[in-house]
């Protein structure tokens, strides 16, 4: 994952994704980090629209238009498979793919780990292994290491003894920049990437 982003920073990282044309984005876009809102140019079919770089280069989001228009089948699935790294598609045929709630076998890269899901399941929601989401349950040492991802985020006032097990239970943040103190779900905060609600309402206020 890149550093802080800035504009060359940018210009290294587009070539991942071939399917966007991203002649219109100026040095002045990026100027609110993994946030900053820049303009995209759809290859296939030209429609413009404007997300973040979180979504482009994190979430792997693509054309709104285009993903409405084209409808899944074995041909779109070659196209788009190489979103998923992560997972082994070896067992997956032309035979398999009808329309994206086609059910395809997925094997995991990391543990081996064989299970069939749906295909909108993989590539709009991003679902991973169930094994592996299973095997890394939440505990305070996976806070500590995970917490990295989020330096937004003060994670000291979890307590000791707090003993997490579900990424649906709150736990105490505290906003860096601003010190406000809120509960929050793990999902909420790392897959959500949910951050300090004043924060957020300044910014909202400042827009507005």
């Amino acid at each position: 994952m890149a550093g802080r982003w800035n504009y060359p920073n940018f210009l290294n990282r587009k070539r991942e994704r071939p399917a966007i044309d991203f002649s219109q984005v100026k040095e002045y876009h990026i100027n609110n980090g993994k946030k900053s809102r820049i303009p995209c140019v759809c290859i296939e079919c030209s429609n413009i629209w404007i997300t973040t770089l979180d979504s482009i280069f994190v979430a792997l989001t693509g054309c709104p238009k285009w993903n409405k228009k084209e409808k899944w089948n074995y041909q779109r699935f070659e196209k788009e498979k190489w979103k998923r790294p992560d997972l082994d598609f070896s067992q997956v045929t032309s035979f398999d793919i009808k329309n994206s709630s086609s059910m395809i076998n997925t094997i995991c890269r990391e543990c081996g780990n064989l299970w069939r899901v749906r295909l909108n399941l993989i590539f709009t929601r991003y679902n991973g292994c169930p094994s592996c989401r299973h095997e890394k349950s939440w505990s305070r040492e996976r806070l500590a290491i995970e917490s990295v991802k989020r330096p937004d985020i003060d994670f000291s006032l979890v307590e000791g003894r707090d003993g997490i097990v579900s990424t649906r239970r709150p736990i105490v943040c505290r906003c860096v920049k601003c010190q406000t103190v809120w509960c929050a779900r793990l999902k909420d905060v790392f897959e959500a990437n949910e951050g300090c609600p004043s924060c957020v309402s300044t910014q909202n206020g400042n827009i507005s």
